[in-house]
């Protein structure tokens, strides 16, 4: 598997020299990169987009997935490191919420970097895991996957689209389905944490609980919608990351 930052990052209009800040997303389980490629003409010059593209992913389709967090965390780490250079904001959505806590609490202990904000969409607390076994059931996954509002309806029917995308994701259920946290103090890099008031995958309440994993500023925001709630309100939500990360670079200093 190729592991150096050329293979795991994404950009959709060439690279920025006079951005103030990047914003890395993270895609859910089963999308690739360009899950957030429709955001790229909503953000301002300041702010540059990169996401990281999973292995067994469009142009990764031949690399294995990653089913154990250790090991994604392991490789995300010196990827986001290279990105340093500048204020980096962290944007995750689901399982790549999860992922993006522990390469920000690994990039905290281990090499005393701090992150401008880290924003976990869609996802409970590290404390509130959801194991399970879907990941060894083809059914399971898919009618997951359907529940989560994550297959559009006009090809809920073709097996083959089935069979695609069940390949897609089943290391990243894995790798959420045996995730345990691990233990560390809380992080030192702002931190929100946003849902859908509809979302089934986490409740009000549960997201109130990101506020003991940071010891900086802490923010909850509910949209309308459920799990996907950013998708029909796309210029809304990124207007909101935008702003967030233009306020914490004025906080900073550095614009």
């Amino acid at each position: 598997m190729d592991t150096s930052p050329r293979a795991w990052l994404r950009r959709f209009r060439p690279r920025s020299e006079t951005a103030h800040a990047r914003l890395l997303c993270l895609p859910p389980g089963g999308a690739s990169a360009a899950f957030y490629r429709p955001w790229v003409p909503l953000l301002p010059e300041e702010v540059e987009l990169i996401a990281v593209q999973y292995p067994g992913r469009l142009d990764r389709i031949a690399e294995p997935g990653i089913g154990r967090m250790a090991r994604m965390v392991e490789v995300l780490r010196p990827v986001v490191l290279s990105l340093l250079d500048r204020p980096v904001a962290l944007f995750e959505h689901s399982l790549g919420a999860s992922i993006a806590f522990e390469v920000a609490r690994r990039i905290e202990q281990q090499d005393d970097a701090r992150l401008l904000w880290v924003v976990v969409s869609g996802r409970p607390p590290p404390d509130r895991p959801r194991p399970g076994n879907r990941h060894l059931d083809d059914d399971l996954l898919w009618q997951d996957l359907c529940r989560l509002g994550g297959v559009p309806e006009e090809i809920l029917d073709y097996p083959g689209v089935r069979a695609m995308a069940i390949g897609a994701v089943r290391t990243n259920y894995r790798l959420i389905e045996t995730y345990r946290p691990t233990e560390g103090p809380p992080l030192t890099s702002p931190l929100a944490a946003w849902l859908g008031t509809a979302d089934p995958e986490v409740t009000e309440d549960e997201a109130r609980v990101w506020a003991k994993f940071t010891g900086a500023e802490f923010e909850l925001r509910m949209f309308d919608g459920d799990h996907f709630y950013f998708a029909p309100a796309r210029q809304a939500v990124v207007g909101e990351v935008v702003r967030g990360v233009l306020d914490r670079l004025r906080d900073r200093g550095d614009r």
